[in-house]
């Protein structure tokens, strides 16, 4: 972990003390805090989620300017904790989860802080339902409990670019919290594909259009021909193509090949 440009790591040992006094694993570090305000910040910031999984380079003001955390998303996930310094170069701070405890525990965190269900106990249990479909490979029964946990969070802003925001981090939250690592704009040769991610059999890709139709969505990936550029050895491809609706604010429909 870094503190500054010209500083020597430094480890944090709190898991790691924390699961040999319990003899077991687990997200000790996370449990420490819960995320509910970082998902209020990140309801109004047009900011990628799945850029934090790579590299997200920042300046020394971008990181040291909390003010008052809703203008400030970068320095408010710095400050909290949920990003650290990977690196330093070109003037610049490359910007990370710290692990792959805060990678995934914060994922989990943030879905049903973002999600207005009644009780909390329905937020966990609508996660745990999405996560053992996925694991079993039931595609249409994992996109409609997506659209199902989707149709619960409250998009407040009106603007077109915000709501894209949030349903794009939302899509990849909700994949990410089955414990599957999900690529967001997953480059191949000749394009992007919307979201990739794999299992243990299949391959997903999965490419989502706003206000047009799922098939058009289906076609651009027959098109582009993302399957054939992909690298997955041995497991089968399913293409899902994806409608999101503004004025729904939700999947509206969905094809799989």
């Amino acid at each position: 972990m870094y503190f500054s440009q010209k500083s020597i790591d430094i480890y944090n040992p709190f898991s790691l003390l924390n699961a040999l006094k319990a003899k077991s694993l687990s997200n000790y570090w996370f449990a420490t805090g819960t995320p509910t305000y970082l998902a209020k910040i990140l309801s109004k910031s047009d900011i990628n989620i799945p850029d934090f999984e790579n590299e997200l380079m920042a300046t020394e003001e971008m990181i040291a300017a909390f003010g008052n955390g809703e203008t400030n998303t970068i320095a408010a996930f710095y400050q909290s904790g949920y990003l650290t310094i990977k690196d330093y170069r070109d003037g610049c701070y490359a910007l990370g989860f710290p692990n792959e405890e805060v990678s995934e525990g914060l994922t989990r965190m943030l879905v049903p802080n973002y999600v207005a269900s009644v009780t909390s106990d329905k937020k966990d249990l609508d996660l745990v339902k999405l996560r053992q479909l996925v694991m079993k490979d039931d595609v249409d029964a994992f996109m409609t409990q997506i659209q199902l946990i989707m149709s619960q969070i409250p998009f407040e802003s009106n603007e077109v670019k915000l709501i894209e925001a949030n349903f794009r981090n939302m899509l990849y939250l909700m994949i990410r919290s089955t414990g599957h690592k999900v690529s967001v704009e997953h480059p191949v040769l000749g394009g992007r594909i919307d979201v990739f991610f794999e299992t243990n059999k299949y391959a997903y890709i999965i490419e989502c259009k706003r206000d047009e139709s799922a098939e058009t969505a289906l076609s651009q990936i027959d098109e582009k021909r993302y399957a054939k550029k992909i690298s997955a050895p041995e497991k089968a491809v399913v293409k899902i193509g994806a409608n999101f609706s503004t004025k729904e604010r939700n999947l509206t429909e969905w094809m799989v090949k």
